[in-house]
């Protein structure tokens, strides 16, 4: 089954709800270098976190800035969101911490770090040590765009990558499911999705989110 992950949690109770529409992880933006209402600092995440059952990951994303993982202890997994190197990605395996890394897919299938167009050689380098890679929407700005991409080339990736791959951007309850069996990735990942406000999730949605999601 398809595992959920809700990202761009900003308050406990959405943590909360999450869980119990039976969500398998959540995640926090924390203190990346960009505008957006769902940034919040390292503390207000162990909050969020620390709401949540024990058998939900907590997922702390991040940015280029691996400062605040001294301050993270709630948190069980790391999504570095940035231009993270493989060695940085090791470091934080030994620290016992589960390593996504995000990668960028255009509208033209191509998969970017940043702005650096990659080939299948860094792709393989990457999963040889982290626990899943996630694929986004490229946008200009370096976070999640919102927008959907080249679902026929991310399941061109699922098939070829030798780790689990999430599937990100432009998810919502709509269109997860028609998602899920086109890519079949191990799991997806969705956050303006399922909002009634930047930041504020919608209780309704992220149920409806989950049962169109695992119904596949």
């Amino acid at each position: 089954m398809v595992r959920v992950k809700i990202c761009g949690i900003t308050r406990p109770e959405d943590a909360a709800t999450a869980d119990e529409a039976g969500t398998d992880a959540v995640g926090c933006v924390v203190e990346v270098p960009v505008s957006t209402p769902r940034k919040v600092s390292a503390e207000h995440a162990n909050e969020v976190f620390s709401v949540v059952s024990p058998f939900v990951s907590r997922v702390a994303v991040l940015m280029d800035n691996l400062e605040p993982i001294d301050r993270l202890e709630e948190a069980t997994a790391v999504q570095l969101h940035g231009t993270e190197d493989p060695e940085t990605c090791e470091e934080l395996s030994e620290l016992g911490l589960d390593v996504i890394k995000t990668f960028w897919v255009d509208q033209r299938g191509s998969v970017w770090l940043g702005e650096e167009l990659i080939g299948d050689e860094v792709l393989a380098e990457y999963c040889e040590i982290v626990d899943a890679v996630l694929l986004d929407t490229k946008s200009a700005e370096g976070g999640g765009s919102g927008e959907r991409h080249d679902w026929d080339a991310s399941a061109r990736l699922v098939r070829r990558l030798d780790v689990p791959v999430i599937l990100a951007g432009g998810l919502n309850p709509e269109n997860v499911r028609e998602a899920v069996e086109k890519v079949r990735p191990y799991a997806v990942d969705t956050s303006s999705g399922v909002e009634k406000e930047p930041g504020i999730k919608d209780p309704e949605a992220i149920a409806e989110f989950v049962r169109a999601t695992k119904s596949v």
